[in-house]
């Protein structure tokens, strides 16, 4: 019996799409010293106790993504920003559950700390409460194992997820693990084996617009930190009699004008922004760097003083 696991599973099935297998594959041969994963993505179907996962792809951990020995930290900020342009394109499409590896340490099983995260998924979206589907890769095999296994057929990725994976189905109440038998690899992927007539959603279509996605890290006046600050700043402004306006430029800057004076906040590195002034001279300064956890209002709200 598996750690942390209380009770054998309902019926449930995991039915995988090729691609989805062979990116998380990807994920955890490309990333061995540090553990990594991504978020599976796909349909769930429950009636009564009976669960069935299509799992078309699996979203990567994100450009921001934090990465230790024995922790993933998966940008959650930029995974929804990417959700939500698949989404407009394949509304049937859900997030499934979490996928990672213990190819970096000793672990064997789920960790208390990877099911502690699951749940406090699970009450952040009570309109969407599960079953939770949880898969590790453990500490076992070794990459030599897994490079074998990357030719992209679907016999090894089935020998991937169903014999080197572990699964479980995570509720508020229980841990329920599904022995292999009920996980698969689908060499095609037509629509009459999900036995859903409305879900259209192509994996290979999907997985190309996770490929255009994956470089590119979400707009970064989207993130909470910068956002919070920003309405923070137009809030100070709506409360003062003087007009002004706050603007988005192409190249993505954030401009503020009041009066005669003008502030652009450019985000260079992550988490962090240069704020430049620009005064009745026109010509542009540089006033602060800033953090966005760290910042104070006063330090963007400076440059748009009258100049002295």
């Amino acid at each position: 019996m598996w750690k942390n696991c209380t009770s054998p599973a309902p019926d449930a099935r995991v039915c995988y799409a090729p691609q989805a297998a062979a990116r998380m594959l990807a994920l955890c041969v490309g990333c061995v010293a540090l553990e990594n994963g991504g978020r599976p993505l796909g349909l769930r179907q429950t009636e009564g106790a009976r669960v069935r996962f299509h799992v078309a792809e699996c979203l990567p951990p994100g450009p921001r993504a934090q990465r230790t020995r024995v922790s993933l930290l998966q940008d959650g900020e930029w995974q929804d920003w990417a959700f939500a342009t698949l989404e407009r394109a394949f509304p049937e499409l859900r997030f499934l559950g979490s996928f990672h590896h213990h190819l970096c340490n000793a672990e064997q099983t789920f960790s208390a700390g990877d099911i502690a995260g699951y749940r406090e998924l699970l009450r952040a979206c009570p309109s969407d409460a599960g079953p939770f589907l949880a898969v590790l890769l453990p500490a076992r095999p070794g990459l030599p194992q897994l490079a074998k296994l990357t030719s992209g057929a679907a016999a090894p990725l089935e020998e991937f997820v169903r014999h080197r994976c572990r699964h479980a189905l995570v509720t508020r109440e229980a841990v329920l693990p599904l022995a292999p038998e009920r996980i698969s690899v689908a060499a095609t992927w037509p629509v009459e084996h999900l036995g859903h007539p409305g879900y259209a959603v192509a994996p290979a279509e999907i997985a190309a617009r996770i490929d255009a996605l994956q470089g590119r890290d979400m707009p970064w006046q989207l993130r909470r930190a910068p956002l919070a600050l920003l309405r923070e700043l137009q809030e100070r402004l709506k409360a003062q009699a003087t007009p002004y306006r706050i603007t988005l430029a192409r190249d993505e800057s954030i401009r503020v004008r009041v009066a005669d004076r003008e502030l652009r906040l450019c985000s260079d590195l992550p988490g962090r922004a240069r704020v430049l002034a620009r005064g009745q001279a026109r010509e542009e300064a540089e006033v602060s760097v800033i953090e966005f956890t760290r910042a104070r209002l006063r330090e963007i709200g400076h440059g748009l003083q009258p100049d002295s």
